[in-house]
């Protein structure tokens, strides 16, 4: 198992650094989780067809590879994902990078349609509780 920087800790301008990887691995996963819808409900339909049947088996093989294959390029980004040090967070595309502020602990909040890091919310909430990074000073990380 590789080891992740998931504990890693943040300042805007370094998770916003790490853009240009992430931002390639995120639109790996959405073109992949687009190819996964289109694939699902043809896989439920073979496995139907196949029911008592054993004519429809090879394309239920094929199918079911089909979202093996897919299922782990997923996991190989998140992987990617973590060694980096930040979390996937669904299929909105946002990415979390941990940081603090003040002394208490919140996540750096990236989503695909912006340029930079500039927003945080507190562990706990998702990106709908973010405000703007300059509205709460970042303070200096201990060792920075």
């Amino acid at each position: 198992m590789t080891q992740t920087t998931v504990d890693r800790l943040f300042q805007p301008d370094e998770a916003t650094a790490t853009l240009p990887l992430v931002r390639r691995i995120v639109a790996d996963i959405r073109r992949d989780d687009s190819s996964l819808e289109a694939v699902l409900p043809r896989l439920r339909e073979a496995r139907i067809r196949a029911r008592g049947s054993t004519t429809n088996a090879p394309e239920l093989d094929r199918l079911r590879l089909e979202v093996a294959e897919i299922t782990t390029r997923f996991e190989g980004y998140l992987e990617e994902l973590a060694q980096i040090g930040c979390v996937y967070r669904g299929s909105s595309g946002h990415i979390d990078f941990r940081s603090e502020e003040h002394g208490s602990p919140v996540f750096l909040c990236w989503s695909p349609e912006e340029t930079s890091v500039h927003s945080s919310h507190p562990l706990g909430l998702d990106c709908r509780h973010r405000s703007p990074v300059a509205d709460r000073a970042i303070e200096p990380l201990v060792g920075s």
